[in-house]
């Protein structure tokens, strides 16, 4: 039976913030300090120069080993870790009453992975008194110093309870110091990286997608209904079928920009024309997909926030509607990319609607967490609006709080995700609805956080980054997609595009070069006229394709959509 949690707290030494604690046990003075804090700037610069630098000051102060610690600065931003460790190692038999030394060979251990010994460095507890038993006082820097390790350290062993409870504490003793900020923001991302359904991977099989859903309490979300229908719609403008048929990196030079100064009133029925096809050929389109660019809903919605078409909200609340597996197909490099820009456009102005929508049964987490993040955004964009921000909050826990089985609407992703937004907006009043949703066990990631701990989030909140609002050309020129897998040529005899090649005999380089342009020409030839035949409606016999949940052709035994989709499409 594993011993029962208790809680840290400072015994048998004190806290001071007077800097003369840390001179008189790091041996500075106030004409040393100058120097060091030339070289701390030489050091992060990493540059050659700063090293002769720092070993003068070296040099001079021999006995002073904050300057040997700036030494190790320097070769870690240079991402020389072994002089770090070098350095270091010295450091420690020349000053063994030299804290930040201990520190650094910790987290040297931390990076290796080798948490027994960064444990055996600063003692079992983590503790000032335990490393320095004849020292009465502490500098807040040194005890923040040893308790962001100590975070990081119960994080990595899996201790989530005992990580927070060292935030809870450099929260009480150091609230808004650089490193409380620092371990806040690595524990919530270590929540949130490992379980937090915001993060959608295609690369997630089945079997880790049950894993990350272990706890979820959502609603049912409809499958998506099978269509029969198969021929694409008309549209009024030729040049909005740019949009059909291009990836988001794909389009040539001002298309863009040309499209989104077609008329407005016909370019928006062409926009609404291709989202509803998404809803009316959604199987054909999703069995099928090499006819179009399955990113034309979301170029679709960007050009309609491009023209400032708020009048079709309905028709972005329809999309966001739909079923996880439509917007996981549709919509998968928003959501991979929080790319909620178009969505603060077309909806931010009329937040009763977006509160009608998160209230709505049946709908997805991904999407009501969407709608949530932009009503947070609303102060984000206009702290005039943070009261009202707040307030809207407030109703969706009490919505949340009264919400019944039958309901259909209660979701503890979706209550982790309001707490996350109070915490952020530092709405001290909610901390009662907080508690309780807390104690009643409502909430998903934040379910074993303590409750000091929020209220230290709250206290320390992270810095939130508003939406750029940026055009959509602006946009798409700031994603970034992999480069495609590189073709293994080792099985074969020969690569067409370069290195040794193995000719047939008699033929020449100059020969196979041309029969190679020829059958590329030959497909080109064809993919127009299958793209002739689909426009007009005329029926193209297809080699069978595997469904995106059809086993995969290769023979892997996985899915197609897990398997060789990517590399088909």
């Amino acid at each position: 039976m594993s011993k029962p949690f208790k809680k840290y707290e400072i015994k048998g030494y004190e806290l001071s913030d007077n800097v003369e604690v840390m001179f008189t046990n790091w041996k500075l003075t106030s004409d040393i300090v100058e120097t060091l804090e030339a070289v701390e700037k030489a050091a992060i610069a990493a540059k050659s120069s700063g090293y002769d630098r720092i070993m003068r000051a070296i040099k001079k102060y021999p006995r002073i080993p904050v300057f040997k610690d700036v030494l190790i600065m320097y070769y870690n931003n240079r991402g020389d870790l072994g002089k770090a460790v070098e350095v270091n190692d010295k450091l420690l038999r020349d000053h063994p009453d030299f804290l930040p030394g201990y520190v650094n060979k910790a987290l040297q251990y931390y990076i290796k992975d080798d948490f027994e010994n960064m444990r055996e460095v600063l003692t079992a507890n983590f503790d000032l008194k335990d490393l320095f038993p004849a020292r009465k006082v502490f500098h807040i820097r040194e005890f923040l110093r040893m308790q962001y390790v100590a975070v990081l350290y119960f994080s990595a062993i899996d201790e989530s309870e005992k990580a927070w409870d060292r935030y809870r504490i450099m929260a009480e003793n150091g609230s808004g110091e650089d490193l409380t900020i620092a371990a806040s923001e690595h524990l919530l991302n270590e929540d949130f990286d490992e379980d937090n359904l915001d993060n959608y991977d295609e690369e997630f099989d089945d079997d880790m997608e049950d894993e990350m859903m272990e706890g979820y309490v959502g609603p049912d979300v409809p499958e998506q209904p099978t269509t029969t229908k198969t021929k694409m719609p008309r549209l009024n403008h030729e040049l909005s079928e740019e949009l059909y048929f291009h990836f988001y990196d794909e389009f040539a030079d001002g298309i863009i920009t040309k499209i989104a100064n077609l008329p407005r009133e016909t370019l928006i029925t062409d926009l609404e024309t291709m989202i509803n096809d998404s809803f009316e050929r959604y199987t054909y389109l999703t069995e099928d997909d090499w006819e179009v660019d399955k990113a034309f809903v979301t170029h679709a919605i960007f050009m309609l926030a491009e023209i400032n078409a708020v009048e079709k909200a309905s028709l972005i609340y329809k999309v966001l509607s739909q079923s996880y597996d439509y917007l996981d197909y549709f919509l998968d490099v928003i959501f991979e990319n929080d790319l909620f820009d178009p969505f603060y456009k077309l909806l931010a102005h009329d937040p009763e609607a977006m509160m009608a929508f998160i209230k709505k049964p049946g709908v997805a987490n991904m999407s009501r967490i969407v709608v949530l993040s932009l009503i947070k955004e609303l102060a984000i964009q206009d702290p005039k609006q943070k009261l009202v921000a707040i307030n809207y909050h407030n109703q969706l826990l009490d919505f949340l709080i009264a919400a019944k089985p039958e309901d259909n609407v209660f979701d503890n992703m979706l209550v982790d995700g309001v707490v996350a937004n109070l915490l952020l907006l530092q709405a001290k009043q909610s901390l009662p609805k907080i508690k309780y949703v807390l104690d009643e066990g409502m909430l998903l990631n934040f379910a074993d956080m303590p409750f000091e701990v929020m209220k230290g989030i709250l206290q320390n909140p992270r810095q939130a980054e508003k939406l750029p609002l940026l055009s959509m050309v602006e946009t798409y020129d700031k994603l970034e997609f992999p480069e495609p897998d590189e073709f293994d040529d080792e099985d074969y005899d020969f690569d067409p595009f370069g290195g040794d090649m193995q000719l047939p005999d008699g033929m020449t380089e100059e020969k196979f070069n041309e029969l190679l342009l020829k059958a590329e020409e030959a497909v080109v030839e064809r993919r127009n006229k299958d793209d002739h035949a689909n426009r007009t409606g005329m029926t193209v016999v297809k080699s069978p394709k595997p469904g995106r949940n059809d086993a995969c052709h290769c023979g892997s035994g996985k899915k197609y959509k897990k398997c060789c989709l990517g590399k088909d499409e």
